[in-house]
């Protein structure tokens, strides 16, 4: 069977993810193997389908790694482990910058907005 691409049918998954991330890692205790693989599934579904929704834009869940451990699940974060030496010979440390995802209302104000200042009436006009 395969995998439903309606992303509410993986509401259970976000609250433990989100967890995940804020911890930068952790283990979610499942009952068995077989549902802890299920549930490790299902989470990268919903991954893809937030992606999907964002676009080009990166998802909080990006550098989340899940692997099983038994019936646990063990989330790691992608971190990035190397030094920059510029060509002066300068080292740099990479950061990860990841905006925060909008909600849908500053999604609308900003759409809104943007009609807005389209809609506007050219100077000289009667309106």
């Amino acid at each position: 069977m395969g995998m439903s691409s309606n992303i509410n049918n993986y509401r259970h998954v976000a609250p433990i993810m989100d967890l995940a991330v804020q911890n930068r890692g952790g283990l979610y205790k499942m009952a068995s193997k077989g549902k802890a693989t299920r549930w490790r599934m299902e989470a990268y579904q919903f991954k893809k389908l937030i992606s999907a929704q964002i676009g080009d834009g990166p998802s909080k869940y990006d550098d989340l790694i899940m692997s099983i451990e038994g019936p646990n699940i063990r989330f790691n974060m992608r971190e990035l482990d190397g030094i920059f030496v510029s060509k002066l010979g300068e080292e740099i440390r990479p950061t990860r910058q990841l905006a925060e995802p909008m909600d849908e209302l500053e999604k609308f104000a900003l759409a809104l907005a943007a009609t807005t200042e389209e809609d506007e009436p050219d100077e000289g006009t009667d309106q």
